[in-house]
């Protein structure tokens, strides 16, 4: 499966926000997300983010 997205920001914008773990903290927090925890890692060119929160989604019925 490969889906795309359109960014308005360049891919240095996006990849900043996407590993700035008080970014993606609030981001969750925004969507009413519950215990958020989030760590951001780098190890050379290997940046690792390790974000897990408790989600309510509505699916729909199949």
């Amino acid at each position: 499966m490969s889906i795309t997205h359109p960014f308005s920001q360049d891919a240095d914008a996006v990849f900043a926000a996407m590993t700035n773990s008080d970014w993606l903290i609030q981001r969750c927090t925004d969507l009413g997300e519950k215990n958020i925890s989030c760590a951001v890692t780098e190890n050379g060119r290997k940046t690792t983010v390790q974000l897990k929160r408790t989600v309510k989604r509505d699916l729909p019925k199949v």
